[in-house]
């Protein structure tokens, strides 16, 4: 009976800590028996690696999309409004960053997602709001058209000259001559029919050559 009775406390404490290890990967609390029997118990659960887990179950503009061991993000200081998920190059000084704004500009990566920013509710960094920047991982982002996986990555500078949803900072595959840089050490991870969101993949070592 004794015997017995531990095993029922080390079966709980078991079940706890694999219930904490799942949050921690975004798995919600009421999925946790959904994951466990579509993944055939905790053996084959032990199996998946770990890239293949989602940060979150609502995967948003600036957010990391799935675990990366090299996951790397730093600060600057937000030169004017910047949307979550979008194009970073330094600013005006170099403690600042600023959406890419010009062919020469360098790409130093793309803006997190930060709920202390100012604009949050908007989606969005106020000026001079501390700006966090995702330089290596798995990011999710804004594209302005649909993209496959594997399609060169690009980041717009100058805003299109009739289509206003195009505007410097979004992401894209297609070269526009004088308005959009390629990035190497930049990859899509994912294929989406239209505008919106998409998963890049950062190196965290970007070389940018603008389209002419």
């Amino acid at each position: 009976m004794k015997r017995y009775f531990k095993f029922i406390i080390f079966a709980l404490v078991a079940l706890v800590a694999v219930q904490f290890g799942l949050h921690a990967f975004g798995v919600e609390p009421g999925e946790f028996s959904k994951v466990i029997f579509d993944f055939g118990g905790l053996g084959a659960l032990a199996s998946i690696p770990l890239a293949d887990f989602p940060m979150g179950t609502n995967i948003g503009l600036g957010r990391f999309a799935m675990h990366h061991p090299n996951e790397y993000t730093e600060s600057k200081i937000a030169e004017g409004e910047i949307p979550f998920g979008r194009a970073i190059e330094t600013g005006t000084a170099v403690t600042q960053g600023k959406l890419v704004g010009g062919a020469t500009g360098d790409f130093l990566g793309v803006s997190a997602y930060n709920p202390k920013a100012s604009l949050v509710s908007l989606g969005k960094y106020s000026d001079k709001d501390a700006l966090a920047i995702h330089k290596s991982g798995f990011v999710t982002v804004y594209v302005e058209e649909a993209v496959n996986a594997g399609d060169p990555v690009r980041v717009r500078h100058t805003n299109h000259a009739s289509l206003t949803a195009k505007v410097a900072g979004n992401f894209a595959k297609t070269a526009e001559a004088g308005k959009t840089l390629l990035v190497e050490g930049a990859k899509f991870e994912n294929s989406v029919a239209a505008a919106g969101e998409a998963i890049v993949f950062l190196s965290g070592s970007f070389k940018t050559t603008a389209d002419v």
